[in-house]
């Protein structure tokens, strides 16, 4: 089981890298692409048309981008003060039973994802000229990272209470470092 766990942090680490380096790249490019539109549009009254769209587009990406990189490092707002407070066995039951409440939600945004990438298949947007599931595909991508660290939770809280050691389930506080 703690290869496993192993495996798993690893690749979660990994990817909340990729997802953090990507992120901060794209944050650059909106910065960058609206600040030049600034500057033609009032140095040269000859602004670019596609910057606000572009801008979105990669905002878009970042919020989710974010959220994965916030859940693997167990940045999302969570009041654990009764938790905190409980035997460790009961954090471990409780904090498998959180695990497996969000992986049930994440299921459901990942397939309601999926639906809205069908229904927009074929659609362009305005500006950029791009099909518009690529507005929603983050969401489906970043659900499916997620799933990924709450399933390594449910499996070290798990195993925690059925070997009675200490496995990393998110409860300290500390997860996946950068």
């Amino acid at each position: 089981m703690n290869s496993v766990l192993n495996g798993m942090n690893t690749v979660i680490r990994i990817g909340a890298k990729i997802q953090s380096l990507t992120a901060v790249a794209m944050l650059v490019v909106i910065i960058t692409v609206v600040s030049v539109n600034i500057l033609l549009r009032y140095a040269f009254n000859n602004p670019i048309s596609w910057t606000e769209e572009l801008a979105l587009f990669l905002f878009v990406w970042i919020v989710f981008l974010g959220a994965s990189v916030a859940s693997a490092r167990k940045r999302h707002v969570l009041v654990d003060l009764l938790l905190n407070r409980l035997p460790l066995k009961v954090r471990h039951v409780l904090q498998a039973l959180i695990s497996i409440m969000i992986i049930v939600f994440l299921l459901y945004v990942i397939f309601g994802g999926l639906k809205v990438l069908e229904v927009t298949m074929g659609q362009y947007s305005t500006a950029l000229g791009i099909e518009k599931n690529w507005y929603y595909l983050p969401v489906v991508l970043s659900s499916v990272y997620m799933i990924l660290v709450y399933l390594h939770d449910l499996l070290a809280s798990v195993a925690s209470i059925v070997t009675g050691q200490n496995f990393d389930s998110g409860i300290s506080g500390q997860r996946y470092a950068s």
